[in-house]
């Protein structure tokens, strides 16, 4: 059965010094003989442990880098809608935050070569991509013999505006001038988890995930961090790209609406 979450919803990020003293040379002193540095092995055998270690927990975070700057109208002339490219390492924050939440389980991040997820992505028509249609055949490959209990997948989703026709795409800000008020920032994605063994979609833990989803589809216009002055809005949208404002607002807004989904979905049937 699917058990998958949209979300809408952002995040945020922070050096030392040191001295020393020169001591004078003694005359007579024979210069020291230099020897070559022995590179510490200990890291790279903890790392390589961990990898190879058991896994009860795969985290595959496969949010797109795309930034989604969209405007909607009073009339269908004025929507715009520009995806921007954009390293604001989205992916590592659902990382991060599925540690986090899953404290004591031996969790690993599944590494993958850029272009794995193209296929689910191609299906750009589809408002909601169900995963069972393509997700499943991209993470049996992706999770390799990684051999973990289960895998978590976040995806980015193109989520309907509650109340209008229109779709919010992704990570992005929405300029809602006008019809909507200020401009607000949007965090829409999925959550899937996937047993290790059969890659079944496992079983939603919500009683009634339509409920869900539409809440989680409106903008929650009270909340802050979403929120913003209507000079944050990027003009032209490329220059989102260049706002660290930006950036570490929708970084914040992110790992917060994680922190409050993740708990549910990581919960054991």
């Amino acid at each position: 059965m699917v058990r998958f979450f949209v979300v809408a919803f952002l995040m945020s990020c922070l050096a030392a010094s040191a001295s020393a003293q020169v001591q004078p040379a003694t005359p007579a002193a024979k210069p020291a003989v230099k020897k070559a540095a022995v590179k510490p092995k200990t890291a790279v055998k903890q790392l390589e442990g961990a990898q190879a270690g058991p896994c009860q927990l795969g985290v595959i975070a496969a949010l797109e880098d795309k930034f989604s700057v969209q405007k909607i109208g009073l009339t269908v002339f004025g929507n715009e809608d520009t995806e921007v490219l954009v390293d604001w390492g989205f992916n590592d924050i659902v990382a991060e935050r599925a540690r986090a939440t899953a404290a004591g389980v031996a969790v690993r991040r599944i590494a993958y070569s850029k272009g794995a997820f193209d296929p689910y992505y191609a299906r750009s028509d589809a408002l909601f991509r169900i995963p069972r249609d393509n997700l499943t055949p991209v993470v049996r490959q992706v999770a390799g013999n990684a051999d973990c209990e289960r895998y978590l997948v976040v995806t980015t989703v193109s989520a309907q505006l509650s109340g209008t026709n229109q779709t919010l795409n992704g990570m992005g800000i929405l300029d809602g001038r006008g019809p909507f008020g200020h401009p607000t920032l949007f965090t829409n994605f999925i959550v899937t988890i996937f047993d290790g063994k059969t890659f079944e979609i496992r079983r939603n833990p919500l009683s009634n995930l339509g409920r869900a989803l539409a809440k989680n589809l409106t903008i929650e216009k009270p909340n802050p961090l979403s929120q913003l002055d209507d000079a944050a809005f990027p003009q032209p949208a490329a220059v989102a790209a260049q706002s660290t404002m930006l950036r570490d607002r929708i970084r914040v807004l992110l790992a917060e609406k994680l922190d409050k989904t993740l708990p549910d979905v990581l919960k054991t049937e």
